[in-house]
């Protein structure tokens, strides 16, 4: 009875663990225009006017993004990787209209920071990887 009782106790933690994670989406695929918007007010201090002009910038690039993954199959990935590519080049630069100075410089910095923590996690886990393979 008592390991029954400790079980379903790590289980339910494990859930709670599980659910604590997906509720927390930042560096997450899939994020909402309003998510983003949201985490971009936080971190560059969006002004009241600046907020509807970025939401509906985000709102038109997610149903585009939203076609290009529907019209595209698995066959044709490097096509795909391409629309997204031109889509997001499209869209950074109205976002920059949209911003201060102080505003798109912040934004730069975050993207750098981003891409260093990406890098860095690519790094990581090809260093596991090699020391996982067996010598000959």
């Amino acid at each position: 009875m008592r390991i029954q009782t400790l079980l379903i106790t790590g289980v339910l933690a494990g859930a709670l663990v599980v659910a604590n994670a997906a509720a927390d989406n930042r560096g997450k695929r899939n994020v909402s225009p309003q998510q983003k918007v949201e985490r971009m007010t936080e971190e560059l201090g969006l002004f009241d006017d600046q907020v509807p002009q970025i939401e509906a910038i985000l709102i038109e690039a997610a149903a585009k993004r939203q076609e290009i993954g529907d019209s595209y199959t698995l066959n044709q990935r490097s096509e795909a990787r391409a629309a997204m590519r031109s889509l997001r080049e499209e869209t950074e630069p109205q976002i920059a209209a949209v911003l201060t100075d102080e505003q798109a410089a912040r934004l730069a910095e975050l993207k750098a920071e981003r891409k260093e923590r990406r890098v860095n996690r690519r790094i990581q886990r090809m260093e596991g990887q090699l020391e996982e393979t067996p010598e000959a």
